[in-house]
């Protein structure tokens, strides 16, 4: 079966990232401790271990895999035998487009064009992607484009 998916927002694991985290959070909740046991404590000293412990938590969720980013909404690229579907950047609305739509594909030097049957052209961008990912890209839409007799230039 041809299909990839490729997401945009995966980072890689990093222990030092969680061990950041860790630290922050724990220097955030020894400063608020002093800050809550003066008697008068200024605004500053209250907000900034809440600021430490929201870093911590962002560098903990990055460091475990998973980016803030994915809280907003996906980017992701999904190629499978009934449609191809892209977003680049969360929050804005993609591109999906069904093999059956389309008439003709053209691979140029710095992206991809999907001209479909009504003439209208969609258009994406090597630049979100790796060589290996191109190259993979290249390889499984020629093969679907196959299938479904789509011309490729």
């Amino acid at each position: 079966m041809n299909s990839l998916m490729i997401d945009f927002q995966q980072t890689p694991k990093s222990k030092k990232r969680i061990f950041i985290g860790i630290v922050l959070i724990l220097l955030a909740v020894v400063s608020l401790f002093l800050a809550l046991s003066q008697s008068n404590p200024k605004l500053w000293q209250v907000l900034n271990p809440l600021i430490l412990i929201l870093l911590g938590m962002s560098n903990i969720s990055e460091g475990s895999g998973r980016s803030i980013s994915s809280f907003f909404g996906k980017a992701f690229l999904a190629i499978d035998e009934e449609s191809f579907e892209f977003k680049a950047v969360n929050m804005k609305p993609g591109i999906k487009i069904n093999w059956k739509d389309i008439d003709n594909i053209k691979f140029l030097i710095t992206q991809v064009e999907f001209i479909k049957e009504n003439s209208s052209i969609c258009r994406i961008e090597y630049s979100h992607f790796s060589y290996r990912q191109v190259q993979d890209i290249k390889s499984i839409i020629s093969s679907i484009a196959d299938k479904y007799d789509i011309k490729i230039n």
